[in-house]
C-alpha cells in the first residue's frame, strides 16, 4: 500500500518525505550503557537468539514432528502408517508457496503467462464469491516471471466460479470455449497455501475420514478414494458439462519419507548464515557507531518484525470471523444482511476474502465487487439495493495507515458525507447501514488514526475497525539516520505473499529471503510520513 496525500474535509495531511538513507560518517555518542555495550559485544548471539524464536514462532516442522504427526492420524483412522504417509504426500503438495514453481512452470509450459478471472467489469459477476483464480492472479502479478512476448492468459477453474456460473445459468462449456481453462489436481481441497486454518493432523483425519466413507460404498482403496474427494467434484462437473479442460497434474512423490512432507509443509525459511548475512552490514550503514547501529538492529529485529506463514495467516484469519461474529451480536446486527464489499479486484482485497471464506466455511454469494477502473461513485447504486439495516465488510490484508479503506481504494470519507457537494454519502444513513473494516492485520498507529476519524465524524457507534493482529509501533531508541524521520507507520512484516512497502528500507535484503520472488517485496515507498493531523 502506498500512502499518498488525501485532501479530507476534516483531516489535513502532514506529510514527510522519506528520503533513502546514505552511508555517511558516522555519529559519536557518549554515555553507552552496560546494556549496549553487550548489545554491541553479542550482535552474532543476539542475531541467532532473534532466528532461534523465529524458526519456533513460524512452526517449522522436523521430521520427527511429521511421524508424530502421522502416528496421531493413524490411531484416529485405523489407516496403515504407509498409506497415512502417501495421504499427507498428496494433501501437502502446495503446501508452502515454494510450490508456486510448479504451477508457474508448468503455465508457462503450456505458454500461459497470465491467470484470468471472471470478469468484473460484467454486472453478472460483481455479486459472487471470490475464486481461487483471482486469489492466484493477484498472487501470479508479483511472484510470476512474466513473459514481454505474449499475455497468453489460462483460466483457473475451482468449484466456486462453477458455483456461480451455475447459479446465473451460464453454459460452461460455452463460456470455456475460447478461455484455455485449467485444473490444478489436488490443489483446492488440499492443504495448500491458501488454505491452513486447520492443523496438519485435524486435516488430514478430516480428508481421510471422507475417503473411508466413500471406500465403504464403492470398495476402492483409500488412495484412490481421497484423490477423489480432493477433485471428484469440479472434475465430475467439467465432465457432465463436456467442457475440454487442461489439468496440471500434480508431481506427488510416491511413499514420501518424513523429511519430504517436511519439507513440502514448511514455510520459505533461510539458513542461519544466509539471514545474518542479510543483516551483519546495516549497523555499519547508519549515521551511527557501530555498536549503536548494532543495538538498532536488535531492537528492531525483536520489537517489530514478524514474519507470517500460511498457517499462522490461516490462525488470524479464523480470530478476525470469531471478532466479526462477536461485533454483530454485540451490537444486534442480523447476520445474514452482512456484505462484503472488494473494492479492487487487483489489490489484495480479493484474496483476503477468498482465504477467509476458505477458512470459515462461508458459502454464501454476499460479496460485491466494484468495478475496476471506475470512479467510488458506481459503488452507490450498487450499495443503494441491499436491504436496510446491512452490515457492510470492507477486508483486507493490512491496514497500515487507513488511508486505503478512507479514500485511496474505499470510500468512507465521501460516504459518510450528507452535504450537497458529495450526496453519494446519503445511502448509509438512508439504508441505516454500518461498516466493518477488517484488515487481518492492522499497524497501531493506523488503526487509532483511523478509530479517531470515526469517532471525530460520530459514527463510533456504527462502524469499527477489527483486526486480527495489531503491529506494534517502534519506539526508536536510537537514531538510525537523520535524514529520514521516523514514522509511526514503518513496519517490519512480511506476509505469505508479499512485504509492504512500508516495510524499513535497511532490511529488505532480510525481507525478501522469506519471499518465493523478491519482487513481491513491494518497492519501499518515498512517502511513508505521518498522514493525518487532526484539525482541532
Amino acid at each position: 500500500m502506498r500512502v499518498n496525500e488525501i485532501n479530507s474535509y476534516l483531516y489535513t495531511p502532514n506529510i514527510t518525505p522519506n528520503k533513502r538513507f546514505n552511508h555517511v560518517s558516522r555519529v559519536s555518542f557518549s554515555g553507552i550503557d552496560r546494556f549496549e555495550k553487550n548489545a554491541a559485544t553479542g550482535f552474532y548471539k543476539g542475531v541467532k537468539t532473534f532466528y532461534n524464536k523465529l524458526e519456533q514462532d513460524m512452526g517449522i516442522l522436523k521430521p520427527d514432528d511429521i511421524k508424530q504427526i502421522a502416528s496421531k492420524v493413524v490411531k484416529r483412522t485405523g489407516i496403515d502408517e504407509k498409506t497415512v504417509y502417501n495421504a499427507m504426500g498428496m494433501l501437502t503438495e502446495y503446501s508452502s508457496y515454494k510450490s508456486l514453481n510448479k504451477i508457474e512452470k508448468i503455465l508457462h509450459g503450456k505458454g500461459f503467462y497470465n491467470i484470468e478471472s471472471l470478469p468484473v467489469k460484467s454486472e453478472i459477476f460483481m455479486w459472487r464469491n471470490p475464486c481461487l483464480a483471482d486469489a492466484l492472479s493477484y498472487i501470479g502479478k508479483r511472484n510470476f516471471s512474466h513473459s514481454l512476448e505474449t499475455d497468453k492468459s489460462a483460466m483457473v477453474i475451482d468449484s466456486e466460479m462453477l458455483k456461480w456460473l451455475d447459479f446465473v445459468e451460464i453454459n460452461s462449456k460455452e463460456y470455456f470455449k475460447e478461455k484455455n481453462p485449467l485444473y490444478i489436481e489436488n490443489f483446492e481441497n488440499g492443504y495448500n497455501f491458501f488454505n491452513q486454518s486447520q492443523s496438519l493432523e485435524d486435516f488430514t483425519v478430516e480428508k481421510l475420514k471422507k475417503a473411508q466413507h466413500l471406500q465403504n460404498k464403492n470398495g476402492k482403496n483409500v488412495l484412490y478414494n481421497l484423490k477423489y474427494v480432493l477433485n471428484g467434484n469440479v472434475l465430475g462437473k467439467l465432465q457432465r458439462r463436456g467442457v475440454d479442460v487442461q489439468i496440471l497434474k500434480a508431481d506427488v512423490v510416491k511413499n514420501p519419507t518424513p523429511e519430504q512432507i517436511a519439507k513440502n509443509v514448511n514455510p520459505i525459511m533461510p539458513d542461519f548464515n544466509e539471514f545474518y548475512n542479510s543483516v551483519k552490514d546495516i549497523p555499519e550503514s547508519g549515521d551511527v557507531s557501530k555498536e549503536l547501529g548494532e543495538k538498532y538492529v536488535l531492537d528492531y529485529l525483536n520489537d517489530m518484525t514478524e514474519i507470517v506463514t500460511p498457517r499462522k495467516y490461516g490462525k488470524y484469519l479464523k480470530d478476525i470471523h470469531t471478532n466479526i461474529i462477536k461485533f454483530l451480536h454485540k451490537t444486534n446486527r442480523d447476520i445474514d444482511n452482512v456484505y462484503h464489499i472488494i473494492p479492487n479486484i487487483e489489490k489484495s482485497f480479493a484474496i483476503t476474502n477468498y482465504m477467509y471464506r476458505r477458512a470459515n466455511n462461508v458459502n454464501s454469494f454476499k460479496s460485491l465487487f466494484v468495478k475496476t477502473n471506475e470512479t467510488f461513485g458506481t459503488i452507490t447504486p450498487s450499495l443503494d439495493i441491499l436491504p436496510a439495516n446491512s452490515t457492510l465488510v470492507v477486508m483486507d490484508d493490512y491496514m497500515i495507515s487507513g488511508l486505503s479503506m478512507l479514500k485511496e481504494q474505499f470510500p468512507y470519507d465521501e460516504l459518510i458525507r450528507t452535504d450537497r457537494v458529495a450526496p453519494m454519502g446519503r445511502v448509509l444513513q438512508k439504508k441505516n447501514m454500518n461498516i466493518i473494516f477488517a484488515p487481518i492485520i492492522s499497524s497501531k498507529a493506523g488503526k487509532f488514526e483511523f478509530e479517531n476519524f470515526i469517532k471525530y465524524v460520530g459514527r463510533q457507534d456504527k462502524d469499527k475497525i477489527l483486526s486480527a493482529k495489531e503491529m506494534p509501533q517502534f519506539e526508536e531508541k536510537v537514531i538510525y539516520n537523520q535524514e529520514r524521520k521516523y514514522n509511526r507507520f514503518q513496519t517490519s512484516t512480511v506476509l505469505p505473499y508479499m512485504g509492504p512497502d512500508t516495510n524499513a528500507e535497511e532490511f529488505i535484503p532480510m525481507y525478501e529471503q522469506f519471499l518465493y520472488n523478491p519482487n513481491a517485496q513491494k518497492p519501499v515507498s518515498e512517502n511513508i510520513g505521518d498522514a493525518y493531523e487532526l484539525m482541532l
